[in-house]
């Protein structure tokens, strides 16, 4: 083993009613799965564990962002925030960076949420057949529901039910 099979990981979650929390891991070998990580009395131990570039089932990714796994899917919420994005590149050819929030009650509510809250949160693109990979902490950047830059965003997806455009950026 090298130095070049180790990583480090901090990851940086803010929930509501939370003070910033980072989380630095131990050094784990690539593939593996650290169980050595400091963490913040204030967040859930599981929330920390989405790693960058790693590949993860949906009931894993609900369980370790602390997500309750309702509806609707694309913003995994809890308690009211928004707790983690997975998105399809089909729904959301421009993903990570451009989400395209569809129109209805319960994904209008979330869009709303998320682009209220303040920090990061992990996000995973659909990678195959009931797998998804982690991409990194994202923070949203700004939002638009301008008709023409939507318009812009949405030829290739398709998709006339589109109520919000959010901009994301990889958190550091």
């Amino acid at each position: 083993m090298s130095f070049s099979d180790l990583e480090w990981k901090t990851v940086q979650l803010n929930l509501p009613g939370h003070e910033e929390s980072k989380i630095t891991s131990t050094p784990a070998i690539r593939g593996l799965r650290s169980s050595h990580a400091r963490q913040s009395a204030a967040q859930p131990a599981d929330t920390m564990s989405l790693i960058k570039g790693r590949r993860y089932t949906w009931s894993e990714i609900v369980e370790k962002a602390g997500a309750d796994g309702t509806p609707p899917y694309y913003l995994l919420h809890r308690d009211g925030a928004v707790v983690a994005g997975c998105f399809t590149l089909e729904q959301n050819p421009e993903a990570p960076l451009v989400v395209l929030a569809g129109k209805g009650p319960q994904m209008s509510e979330l869009a709303d949420t998320f682009c209220a809250q303040k920090g990061s949160i992990p996000v995973c693109l659909k990678s195959g057949l009931g797998e998804w990979q982690c991409c990194g902490n994202f923070k949203l950047v700004r939002s638009s529901i301008d008709p023409a830059e939507i318009a812009s965003h949405t030829d290739e997806a398709r998709r006339p039910d589109i109520y919000k455009l959010l901009f994301l950026a990889e958190a550091v």
